[in-house]
């Protein structure tokens, strides 16, 4: 059987095998670059999981970190904690907003994207300020290793967003600090006595309380 022409008398190819397969990769590419803004249409799978994070519009990165955010603060509230959230903010710089070799890890391990909050917590006598970031890698290999160095002491995290006015923060050189992953989330907690001191004990309970609350189903 013979090759067909064009119309312009030039011999045409059958699809082959290997065609196929460097369609369906380019499908995949596609498809999770679904969504993306700016994505070139000629990026490939490799290019859009390693090279170039897939960016999430703006809404869509803040309407999912207020969820979070309200998760964890009702976590805090069935352990008998009056939050109040003071600040919160979304991004898709990771490392712009990050400090250390936490950083330094952003820069070269491309992020979704990240979502801070900071709440106010009460209970009886005891106040503090508790600075939240989630961290949305793109690769789960990199979220692991990310979660590895962030619990390290001395590396560094995600920059806590400033309280309000009338919110005074005692500033820790260690605060009580809790983190967890999910899948490619990784949550940090950050806790600081504010106004007057609190015992390091309760402020580890209250750090743990709401790392639980960013991976517990409502």
């Amino acid at each position: 059987m013979t090759q067909p022409r064009d119309d312009r008398g030039r011999y045409t190819y059958k699809v082959g095998v290997g065609s196929v397969l460097a369609a369906g990769v380019i499908g995949i590419a596609a498809a999770v670059s679904v969504g993306a803004e700016g994505a070139g249409a000629g990026s490939t799978a490799s290019t859009v999981l390693r090279g170039n994070a897939p960016s999430v519009s703006a809404p869509a990165r803040a309407a999912r970190g207020q969820q979070r955010s309200a998760r964890i603060q009702r976590q805090l509230i069935r352990s008998g904690l009056r939050p109040s959230l003071q600040a919160e903010a979304d991004s898709g710089s990771c490392a712009a907003d990050a400090r250390g070799q936490v950083r330094e890890f952003l820069a070269t391990h491309p992020c979704e994207a990240v979502y801070r909050g900071l709440v106010e917590v009460h209970r009886g006598p005891v106040a503090a300020v508790v600075a939240v970031a989630w961290i949305e890698m793109v690769e789960l290999d990199d979220a692991t290793e990310l979660k590895a160095l962030v619990d390290r002491p001395g590396t560094g995290n995600v920059d806590q967003l400033s309280p309000s006015e009338g919110t005074q923060v005692i500033e820790l050189a260690e605060p009580a600090y809790a983190s967890r992953q999910d899948g490619r989330l990784v949550t940090t907690v950050e806790v600081q006595p504010a106004t007057a001191p609190v015992p390091r004990r309760v402020l580890e309970e209250i750090a743990e309380e709401a790392a639980d609350g960013a991976i517990r189903p409502d």
